[in-house]
């Protein structure tokens, strides 16, 4: 019995090492229920995502990402989710929504449009006419930027974690650990400059060959909703470091986290156009998937 154990430790220790997986502390894997930080309703406990946060409140909510709520309060008028063009958050014309739930709670957090067909051409052009530009921007200025929308991910990690804990239901624990996956592939971002310089190879004598490397121009993101920040953040710095812009889809399930990475990335300095958001679900897939414009 003792050896059975010993080997199952150490196949469990194994799963962990290949999945890049944390092995689970006591906080992360107390139930709910067993927690001090729980609150009841109707009977049912939940965790308290964003104890350490302001509630919002009606009053408080702006139209923009900057008040997105990350609590379970009950709101009595939620905000429709916007889609981002050109750095700023811009209303839906949209005649279908959907509806998202707190799963908790079971209370209406927000309404998600399923973009227009000229909102969805509108984050397209808009990436194009950034494209050129941002092209040209230097390898370090590029960087610098990252290095920004690096520190603000830090800065905004419990924020990110309780709009994921909020929409999707993840505990806290969990959901700071996906806005961490992401933001190792941003950091990794800002590192992979002197990657992207091509070479200059001598092959012969008085002849030299030279390898240059070019970014695609307006690329796509279609991301599930699993992970809310971390695949978003898997390829936004990836795709913007190399001198691409990135329209994105977050999933209709939960957009909260991508929207305050918009938020952060104007704040970081990315110019107009390379990052744009859109919503919906397979009609918006679908218009990503066949437009000629977006090139990967």
């Amino acid at each position: 019995m003792a050896s059975r154990r010993a080997v199952a430790r150490r196949a469990l220790q194994s799963v962990y090492l290949q999945s890049g997986v944390s092995r689970p502390t006591l906080a992360t894997t107390l139930r709910l229920g067993q927690t001090a930080n729980t609150c009841k309703l109707g009977g049912r406990k939940f965790h308290l995502s964003a104890r350490q946060l302001k509630p919002a409140t009606a009053s408080a909510l702006s139209s923009t990402a900057t008040e997105y709520p990350t609590t379970h309060d009950q709101i009595q008028q939620p905000i429709d989710t916007q889609n981002f063009l050109d750095n700023q958050f811009v209303a839906s014309n949209a005649t279908q929504w959907i509806d998202l739930h707190d799963p908790a709670t079971n209370n209406l957090v927000t309404r998600v449009p399923q973009s227009t067909d000229e909102e969805l051409k509108a984050a397209v052009a808009s990436a194009e006419k950034a494209f050129p530009a941002w092209k040209a921007t230097s390898l370090l200025h590029r960087q610098q930027i990252m290095f920004k929308f690096v520190h603000l991910i830090r800065e905004h990690w419990d924020r990110l974690a309780s709009s994921i804990t909020l929409e999707q239901g993840k505990t806290f624990a969990d959901a700071k650990g996906d806005v961490l996956r992401g933001l190792q592939v941003a950091e990794t971002a800002c590192g992979i400059t002197t990657q992207l310089t091509g070479e200059v190879l001598e092959v012969a004598k008085d002849m030299e060959t030279r390898s240059y490397k070019e970014p695609l121009g307006v690329v796509a993101a279609i991301c599930p909703f699993n992970f809310p920040a971390m695949i978003p953040l898997w390829v936004i710095p990836t795709a913007t470091i190399t001198g691409n812009t990135i329209v994105v889809k977050p999933s209709e399930r939960d957009p909260g986290a991508m929207m305050i990475l918009c938020e952060l990335a104007e704040k970081a300095g990315f110019p107009p156009g390379v990052i744009n958001v859109v919503h919906g679900a397979a009609k918006t897939v679908d218009f990503m998937i066949d437009e000629p414009a977006i090139k990967a």
